[in-house]
């Protein structure tokens, strides 16, 4: 591993072992092996704690969120459940794209 990687999950991990009951999660899955990213997200998605995950990968937002808010260019453009539920053509466009389901 990277020393910038290194450097992120040792940051991630003093977070998480503080047990914040907001966590605020920027593209916590970048870089990462697929193997491990069901892993990661479930310790940041802790029943116990709110968690807003910010991602350009639609597909963990659609596993592991309540909510899914799509932005473009700055703006919210989307605001939904469930990807089925989104309606803007560019949220539509970012779903096909990642090859799930609508």
């Amino acid at each position: 591993l990277s020393i910038r990687r290194q450097r992120q999950m040792c940051i991630r991990d003093r977070v998480l072992l503080a047990e914040p009951d907001l966590l605020v999660a920027d593209e916590p899955t970048t870089g990462l092996d697929a193997a491990v990213k069901p892993d990661i997200v479930a310790l940041l998605m802790a029943p116990n704690r709110t968690t807003v995950l910010v991602t350009h990968d639609i597909g963990v937002a659609a596993d592991h969120t309540d909510r899914i808010v799509v932005l473009h260019q700055g703006r919210l453009i989307d605001d939904a459940p469930s990807l089925g539920d989104l309606s803007h053509p560019h949220a539509l466009a970012l779903v096909r794209a990642s090859g799930l389901p609508q």
